[in-house]
C-alpha cells in the first residue's frame, strides 16, 4: 500500500541544502595556527599577480589580473575588498584555486571574463560578487565548483554573452589570449547555490557548451530580458552536451534550451542516455519549458522527471525529443503536448489533475500530489485519474472525485471514494448547510414584511415549513460537527498507537529512533582538514583532523586534480580514526588526496563538504 507521509522530500532537500550552505562565514585566515600562515597578495608585474602555493588574504583593492599557474594550490579570500581589470580577465586559474570572502572580481575588457579556468585548472567559489562588461562572467574548461555568491549582468553591461559559460563553443576557443582546442572529458560544473541575474541583453543564463558537463541543485536564476509586455525573456539554460538540473529556482522566457550535439541522445527507455535531465525545481517562465537552439538532428534530449512548471507550454518545438514523467504542468501545457510527435509521455500519468485560483493543473506522480494535496484550501478541486498499482491514500480539505477506473482504490480522509464519486470535505459540507440555512432565514424576513392577510397566512405556513427545514439543516450541521469531530478521534487513537509502537520500537533501535525523531533537524556534518599526506613505498599515509559527531570518513585518492570517476579510488574510516593508509598505490606517481566526514541518516549518508585537497608523490 502507498501511503503519503506529511514530512515531504522537497522539505527534507531543503534542510539538506540549507546544512550544505550554512554560512562559510568569513575568516580571518585559511590555516590552522600550527600550520603556513597567510600571506599578503605580491606586487604586480606587468599588470599580473602571479600566485604560488599557500593561502593568501587580501588587505586592499588590487588593480590587475590574479594568475595561478599549473601545480600551484591557492586558497584566496577576498577579505571584503576588490579585484578590478580593464585589460585582461580578473582571475586566470590553471592549477587549483579557491575563492572565499566578501569582495568583488569584475572585468570591463573585451573578451575576459571574470573568472577563467583552463582545462589544467580546478577552481571553487564559495563566496564574493562577480561581473564582466563586454564576455562571460565565468569561462570553464576545467573544473569550476560554484557553491554561493552573485554573478550579474549590470545595466552598464553591453555583450550578449551568456552569464556562465562551460566547455567550447567550437574546435577550439579564445581564452586569455590563447587559443584552447576543445577536449573530451575535461569541462565540468556544478552549481550549488548563488543569484544569477541577466540583463535585457543576456539570451542565456548558463551557456553548457561542446564537451561540458553541468550539474545545477539550487540557486536564483533570473534573466531579465523583457518582452513590450513585461514578461520575462531570454533562456535560463542552454546546453550542447549532458546537463542535470536537481534544483533551484528558475524565471526567465525558456527553462532549457538544447541545441545539436556531437554525440547520440536518442534513446527513450534508458534514463541515463538522456543528454539533459530534470528532476526537481520551480520553473517560471512566460513562453515553454523547453527551446531548441539550432538544426534539426542529433538535438540533445531531454527528460523532465520532475519539477514544479508554471510554464503555458512544455515545447513548441518539433525537433528536440522530450519525456515527461514525473512533475506538475499547467493544462494548456499538458493538453498541447499530446499532439507533439516528439513528446512522450508516461502511459501511467497524469495520476491527477487540481483546479484552484490559479488555474488548471496535472500532477504526474505520487510526490506531487502528496505535496499539492496538504497545501490547498476548500475551493480546490482535485480529480484523481490513476491511482497507479496500489491505493493512493489523500489527507486534504479539498473535494476529490474519482476518475481513475473501476479497478481503482482511493481513500480520502479515511473513506474509500468509487469510481466516479466524489468526497467532499467535512468543511464543504458544512458550509453547504449554513449556507442553506442562511437562505430560509432571509426568505422568513422577507415574509414577515408583508402585511395583507393573505400573505401572513402564506407566510405562517411557509415559516412552519422554514422552520421544519432549518431544524432539518441543523440536524445535518450537528451530524457533520459530529462526523468531523469523531473523524479527529479516531486519527488522535491512530496518532496514539502510532506513538505506543514507536516507543516499543525505540527499546530495541534506540539509535535509529533518535536519529528518526531528530530527522527535521539533521545537519551536515562539520568539515574536516587533510593535515599531511606522508608517502611511503607503494603508498601513502593521509592524515586529517578530527571531527566531532559523525559516524565516519570517506577518503578520495586519484592521479587526477579532478578527481574524474576512471582515476579516482574511495577508502572508509571509522569515526574516531585520525588517519588511513592506502596500500598497492603506483610507485613514482603524484597522488591527490581528499577527505570529507558523514553521519547515517537512517539508510543514508549525509556527507560534509570535501575537505582541502593535498598532493603527494609515491616513492
Amino acid at each position: 500500500m502507498r501511503k503519503l507521509t506529511n514530512i515531504s522530500k522537497k522539505v527534507a532537500a531543503t534542510f539538506l541544502a540549507a546544512a550544505m550552505t550554512t554560512a562559510l562565514m568569513p575568516m580571518a585566515v585559511f590555516a590552522d595556527d600550527d600550520e603556513d600562515e597567510v600571506s599578503k597578495l605580491p606586487d604586480p608585474v606587468n599588470g599580473v599577480i602571479t600566485l604560488t602555493s599557500g593561502d593568501y588574504q587580501m588587505d586592499k583593492d588590487v588593480k590587475g589580473t590574479i594568475l595561478v599557474n599549473t601545480d600551484e594550490e591557492v586558497n584566496l579570500n577576498l577579505n571584503g575588498h576588490n579585484i578590478t581589470s580593464d585589460k585582461s580577465d580578473a582571475v586566470v586559474n590553471h592549477g587549483t584555486l579557491n575563492i572565499r570572502g566578501k569582495g568583488t572580481a569584475s572585468t570591463t575588457a573585451k573578451e575576459s571574463a571574470a573568472v577563467v579556468t583552463f582545462p589544467d585548472g580546478c577552481t571553487y567559489l564559495y563566496e564574493g560578487t562577480y561581473s564582466s562588461k563586454l564576455w562571460y562572467i565565468v569561462k570553464n574548461a576545467g573544473f569550476t565548483d560554484i557553491d554561493d555568491g552573485t554573478f550579474e549582468k549590470t545595466a552598464e553591461s553591453t555583450d550578449n554573452f551568456s552569464l556562465i559559460d562551460n566547455g567550447w563553443d567550437g574546435s577550439s576557443d579564445k581564452m586569455n589570449g590563447t587559443e584552447v582546442e576543445a577536449q573530451e572529458d575535461v569541462a565540468s560544473m556544478y552549481i550549488g547555490d548563488g543569484t544569477f541575474k541577466g540583463n535585457s541583453r543576456t539570451p542565456n543564463i548558463v551557456k553548457n557548451g561542446y564537451y561540458g558537463e553541468l550539474e545545477i541543485s539550487g540557486g536564483t536564476f533570473i534573466n531579465h530580458t523583457e518582452s513590450k509586455n513585461g514578461a520575462p525573456q531570454g533562456n535560463i539554460v542552454l546546453t550542447f552536451d549532458t546537463a542535470k538540473i536537481t534544483g533551484g529556482s528558475f524565471t526567465g522566457e525558456t527553462a532549457i534550451a538544447c541545441g545539436t550535439a556531437k554525440e547520440n541522445f536518442n534513446d527513450y527507455d534508458d534514463d541515463e542516455s538522456f543528454g539533459a535531465r530534470i528532476s526537481d525545481g520551480t520553473f517560471n517562465v512566460s513562453k515553454q519549458i523547453v527551446g531548441h537552439s539550432e538544426g534539426t538532428e542529433n538535438i540533445v534530449n531531454l527528460a523532465l522527471n520532475g519539477g514544479a512548471f508554471n510554464a503555458p507550454l512544455i515545447t513548441d518545438d518539433k525537433y528536440c525529443p522530450i519525456k515527461v514523467a514525473g512533475g506538475i504542468f499547467t493544462e494548456d501545457a499538458v493538453t498541447k503536448a499530446n499532439s507533439m510527435k516528439n513528446i512522450s509521455i508516461d502511459e501511467d500519468s497524469p495520476q491527477a489533475k487540481f483546479t484552484n485560483k490559479d488555474g488548471n493543473y496535472y500532477v504526474f506522480d505520487d510526490y506531487y500530489i502528496e505535496n499539492e494535496a496538504y497545501r490547498v484550501d476548500s475551493d480546490t478541486k482535485i480529480v484523481v485519474t490513476n491511482t497507479g498499482y496500489d491505493e493512493l491514500i489523500l489527507y486534504t480539505a479539498a473535494d476529490v472525485t474519482n476518475k481513475a477506473g473501476e479497478d481503482s482504490q482511493l481513500t480520502v480522509n479515511r473513506k474509500s471514494v468509487a469510481n466516479g464519486e466524489t468526497a467532499i470535505s467535512l468543511e464543504n459540507q458544512i458550509k453547504a448547510l449554513n449556507e442553506e440555512k442562511a437562505e430560509l432565514e432571509k426568505q422568513l424576513e422577507e415574509e414577515k414584511a408583508k402585511d395583507t392577510p393573505e400573505a401572513l397566512e402564506k407566510a405562517r405556513e411557509e415559516l412552519e415549513k422554514a422552520k421544519s427545514d432549518l431544524k432539518e439543516a441543523q440536524a445535518k450541521t450537528a451530524e457533520a460537527e459530529a462526523a468531523k469531530k469523531t473523524a479527529e478521534e479516531q486519527s488522535q487513537k491512530s496518532e496514539d498507537a502510532l506513538k505506543a509502537a514507536n516507543d516499543k520500537l525505540a527499546e530495541t533501535e534506540k539509535a535509529l529512533d533518535s536519529a528518526r525523531a531528530e530527522i527535521a533537524k539533521v545537519t551536515k556534518p562539520g568539515k574536516t582538514k587533510v593535515t599531511k599526506v606522508k608517502a611511503g613505498k607503494k603508498k601513502l599515509t593521509v592524515s586529517w583532523k578530527a571531527v566531532k559527531k559523525i559516524d565516519g570518513y570517506q577518503i578520495q585518492y586519484s592521479t587526477s586534480k579532478k578527481f574524474t570517476k576512471k582515476t579516482t579510488k574511495v577508502k572508509s574510516a571509522k569515526f574516531d580514526a585520525k588517519k588511513k593508509a592506502i596500500t598497492t598505490l603506483k610507485s613514482k606517481k603524484t597522488y591527490y588526496v581528499r577527505v570529507r566526514s558523514y553521519v547515517k541518516n537512517d539508510s543514508a549518508k549525509v556527507y560534509s563538504k570535501w575537505s582541502n585537497v593535498k598532493k603527494a608523490k609515491v616513492k
